[in-house]
Formats: C-alpha cells, sequence, structure tokens
C-alpha cells in the first residue's frame, strides 16, 4: 500500500499458536485418553481417532512445542555439526574426544592428509534391515525380568471427569521400544515392518494391571490405529495374537532372530529379547492369577 511492501516473514509463529502458548492450557487429546499440553507427548501420542493419521513431518509440531524423539534431536545435532565442521576437523575431534574419555587413540581414525582417496565403486543403496536384539543368557533375562515384574507399580485410574490412567511412564516405554527397534538411522514398525519417523507406543493388553514397558509395541501411526481396532474389540484375531504369545516356547523364541507372530492379516515381527520378556511376563502374571 502507498508504494511500501512488507516483506514476508518466514519461521514466524502464527498469532493463534502464540496464544495457544500464553494460554498453557491442556488441549490435546492422546489415544491413551488423557488431556495435555504439546510439550508433553510426541506428535505420535494423539489420537488417531480424533486427529486422524498425520504427516511424519510439519514445521506446525515444532511451532506448537511438541517433544521431539531422541533420534530426531541427534539427527539435528549431527546436520549441525557436520555443516559446522569439514570432514578433517571432524575427524581430529574424533580422535581427540576418544583419547579423552578411553586414555588410548582409536582403533582406526580417519585419514588427515589431503591426498586423494582411492576411487571405489559406489555401493548400491540396501534397504534398511530390521533391528534385532538376540537373547545372549536366558536365565539372566527371566531374573531381570522377574524383579521388573515384582517391582513394577499398578496400573492406576483416578476418576476425574473420566477415569484417567496416571501410572503411564512414557520416558521408559519409549526408551525401552528404541532399543529394540530403532538403529542408528531408523525406527522401524512391528506391523509392517518398515521405517516410520514416528513410531507409537501401543500397549499390548487389553487391560493391563501392572506397568511395564515391554508390555508395549513399536507401531507406524497407520498400524497404531489398526491394532487398537483389534484389541478394544478383543476380536477373533486379537484373541489369537494373545494365544500364541502365551503358547511359545523358549526353543520357538530363540530359533530365530526375528520372531514372526501372525496378527489378523499381516505378522508382528519381534526381536528376541523383547519376545522372551513378554512371554516370562505373560508366564508371571498367570502364575500370580492362579494363586
Amino acid at each position: 500500500m502507498n508504494g511500501v511492501t512488507i516483506p514476508n516473514q518466514y519461521n514466524q509463529d502464527a498469532e493463534i499458536i502464540k496464544d495457544i502458548k500464553r494460554a498453557d492450557v491442556a488441549w490435546l487429546y492422546t489415544a491413551d485418553g488423557r488431556w495435555v499440553k504439546a510439550e508433553e507427548i510426541y506428535v505420535s501420542d494423539l489420537s488417531p481417532e480424533v486427529y486422524g493419521i498425520l504427516k511424519p513431518k510439519s514445521q506446525a509440531y515444532e511451532s506448537l512445542g511438541f517433544k521431539k524423539p531422541r533420534s530426531v534431536i541427534v539427527n539435528e545435532v549431527e546436520t549441525r555439526f557436520t555443516a559446522t565442521f569439514s570432514e578433517r576437523d571432524r575427524a581430529l575431534l574424533f580422535e581427540e574426544e576418544f583419547k579423552r574419555r578411553y586414555g588410548i587413540p582409536p582403533p582406526q581414525t580417519l585419514p588427515t592428509t589431503t591426498s586423494k582417496p582411492a576411487v571405489t565403486a559406489a555401493p548400491q543403496d540396501k534397504p534398511p534391515s530390521f533391528p534385532r536384539s538376540d537373547v545372549r543368557n536366558w536365565e539372566r533375562l527371566a531374573n531381570h525380568v522377574a524383579e521388573g515384574f515384582l517391582s513394577a507399580q499398578p496400573v492406576r485410574m483416578e476418576k476425574r471427569t473420566r477415569s484417567v490412567r496416571v501410572s503411564w511412564d512414557e520416558t521408559a516405554i519409549h526408551a525401552y521400544l528404541e532399543s529394540n527397534y530403532r538403529t542408528r538411522e531408523h525406527a522401524f514398525c512391528q506391523l509392517c515392518h518398515t521405517v516410520t519417523p514416528f513410531p507409537s507406543a501401543i500397549q499390548l493388553e487389553a487391560n493391563p494391571k501392572r506397568e511395564l514397558p515391554q508390555m508395549n509395541l513399536n507401531l507406524c501411526p497407520t498400524c497404531a490405529a489398526r491394532f487398537r481396532a483389534l484389541r478394544q474389540g478383543k476380536s477373533p484375531a486379537y484373541v489369537d495374537l494373545m494365544r500364541r504369545l502365551g503358547e511359545l516356547t523358549k526353543a520357538g523364541i530363540l530359533e530365530s532372530s526375528i520372531v514372526k507372530i501372525p496378527c489378523g492379516d499381516g505378522e508382528l515381527w519381534f526381536t528376541q529379547t523383547h519376545l522372551a520378556e513378554i512371554r516370562l511376563l505373560l508366564a508371571a502374571q498367570q502364575a500370580l492369577d492362579s494363586e
């Protein structure tokens, strides 16, 4: 107007987002039935029944202040580090940090000379492989699981405007699932077996009695909605899944690094460690219930 133009402002929060932040109220509804603030949850924790299937990435998520998965934070730090330092400087920093921590030079240091590397054929891109976590000592794992089972706090509900689960330890659950289903670069969905940027932690049992991180699945948003539908209705497919999990043997679990269990029209893939802990926990609960 009057010949004066106003430049576009990039990376500026909209007024409605500023108003939401100033209000400081719990306004988002999660898949497990809680009203929360954005900074208390990951985007993947939002209820798909209310918000639908969300885009894996959006500037709005950062503007609203959602929690970031550790993998995203690591990638951001790595990107800034790579952009700031040259390859030679990164090699030098790595070598010095290794010496500082362990008191010895790294077993293989990056070359610091300016000579040109030998030309080799570019490797063909391979699809990322599903993670593995093999059981190294069954008895030790069983003792660890028993200790965790006995010390786990019971699931607690409080009457507010409705019954709200207050014993859910989101951080511990995400950390456990990441240890089994995340490689350095990727997180994997157990049901569709593909890489997912925003995995959801979905409880395995329809009516859990104890808060146990192992009794959760690592699923992409689409598969999370599919599994909730199976579990909530206690469909024949879900009943069959729980029966199969309850009948697993030690030999059956240790037979393969990736154990595949039928689930509806698909398969749930488990690492050895995760499935072994699920089986041991189910046995412990069954023994407790029979007393």
